[in-house]
């Protein structure tokens, strides 16, 4: 005689699956989520969009503390981060694939603070690495050079109460420092 395989509903989708299509969770009283595993992948990936700013504040915040150096990031703080660039690579305009960006690098001896950070193309996070941002500029695009002077740098300067030059300076300064052996 064929067994006939054990079936749940899911309380998410409300389909009736096989019991092999959830999660054990022994809490439950029969031993399984109460979610099938597809509708479990689903809220997980909500929960991470929902709570990216969190993360994200929190993975940087922790990486800076490592090293000594501020870290003030909250998560309604990147949120207003990624409102003031609308959600665009402050360098390309580009939507897809931002990366959150130190301006003077952790390993220059800058902070996790919104007077240091942006969000930036994983195209242009990817070259960058923690080079002087002013040098790496000039072997970009005019474009991308424009949209760095006339848009990142005042905003930038703004954030930190510096005019443009002075914040070009302070950049240099961290990175001269550093040379030094001072963080």
């Amino acid at each position: 005689m064929e067994k006939l395989a054990e079936v749940k509903q899911c309380t998410k989708c409300k389909e009736v699956e096989p019991t092999t299509n959830f999660y054990k969770n022994g809490t439950r009283p029969d031993g399984l989520d109460i979610y099938c595993k597809s509708c479990r992948k689903l809220i997980q990936v909500e929960s991470v969009k929902r709570n990216a700013d969190k993360v994200l504040s929190k993975r940087h915040n922790e990486r800076a503390k490592k090293l000594g150096l501020p870290a003030e990031l909250t998560p309604s703080l990147v949120t207003y981060m990624k409102e003031e660039q609308q959600g665009r690579c402050i360098l390309s305009g580009l939507e897809e694939n931002l990366h959150f960006e130190h301006a003077v690098p952790l390993s220059k001896g800058g902070g996790s603070t919104f007077e240091n950070c942006y969000f930036i193309s994983d195209y242009f996070n990817a070259t960058m690495h923690d080079k002087n941002m002013f040098e790496w500029v000039k072997g970009q695009l005019n474009f991308v050079q424009r949209r760095f002077y006339n848009v990142f740098v005042p905003m930038m300067a703004e954030r930190n109460g510096m005019t443009p030059k002075e914040y070009e300076a302070f950049v240099y300064s961290q990175y001269h420092e550093n040379e030094k052996g001072i963080v």
